[in-house]
């Protein structure tokens, strides 16, 4: 067939089309450019570590409840339309937290468009970034959080073990004469007992344990204040050693836990949750 003869079979075919054929053939013209340009995009694995909780990471009640986090498996992915992975877990760190939650950060692979005229990830059509938020639709799960990392951008965390001394502090208005604790609750610690991840990776442990009579301030009716012994109330302090991640020298526990001297921090024991102060870095 000459091409005099191809153009004359198009033209001839052209002039039959009606307008409902236009719209469709633009229609298919549209979904094949569109395909395209999906399929055609420079797709990459990212490797990236997502904070779970609610989108705004400025909100109060950011750490979900712990069935969530008991919900959740390494190797849990999200699939899209055409039946290919696009996130998947890889590792799962998760500890308690109160109010009967959990903080959850998940390491996930993401396949990810990188933009090479701004060297960018983008995931489901959004930029992955430090700060971003991100929305994960598993087949069981739906999840929000925050991105805390991307490759790419480098890893300043530095892991060490720290061992800090710790004091067991109940305060209130009623006894404001001594900082004290209930017997019981010095005896449900016990050396050797382990706080651990949904892991079973440890991330404290008490190595010691000081028990004395608790000290209380007693103030006399002509104003003299001296330091008596409580009869029930127990001064406890803990010898700890903790999982800590250093940036930009700081040392922090879990979630944001900052390891200093007089700062609080979560102990989630196998029989009971503690808020300890620590009073001493030791090494």
């Amino acid at each position: 067939m000459t091409k005099e003869k191809v153009l004359k079979f198009f033209k001839k075919t052209l002039s039959h089309l009606t307008l409902f054929d236009w719209i469709a053939v633009s229609l298919v013209a549209v979904i094949i450019v569109v395909l395209g340009i999906y399929f055609l995009r420079r797709w990459e694995w990212v490797e990236a570590e997502v904070k779970i909780s609610p989108p705004d990471y400025f909100w109060t009640e950011k750490n979900p409840p712990f069935w969530l986090a008991d919900s959740l498996r390494v190797g849990d992915g999200e699939i899209d339309s055409f039946g290919r992975k696009t996130a998947e877990i890889t590792d799962i760190k998760a500890f308690e937290v109160p109010q009967n939650k959990k903080s959850i950060y998940l390491k996930m692979r993401l396949r990810a468009v990188k933009d090479r005229n701004k060297g960018t990830y983008q995931f489901k059509s959004k930029q992955l970034a430090v700060g971003s938020p991100i929305e994960l639709r598993f087949p069981r799960i739906f999840l929000t959080g925050v991105v805390t990392f991307v490759s790419g951008i480098p890893d300043t965390r530095f892991w060490e073990d720290k061992i800090v001394e710790a004091r067991l502090l109940t305060w209130t208005d009623v006894f404001p004469e001594t900082l004290g604790v209930q017997p019981w609750i010095a005896e449900a610690v016990k050396v050797g007992d382990q706080m651990k991840d949904t892991q079973e990776r440890v991330v404290a442990e008490v190595l010691a344990k000081k028990v004395a009579p608790a000290e209380k301030i007693v103030t006399t009716d002509d104003g003299r204040v001296f330091v008596t012994q409580d009869p029930l109330k127990k001064d406890v302090i803990l010898t700890l050693k903790l999982k800590t991640f250093k940036q930009k020298g700081v040392n922090y526990f879990l979630d944001d836990f900052k390891v200093k001297v007089d700062s609080d921090i979560i102990l989630a024991l196998p029989q009971i949750d503690l808020y300890p102060r620590i009073t001493k870095i030791v090494k």
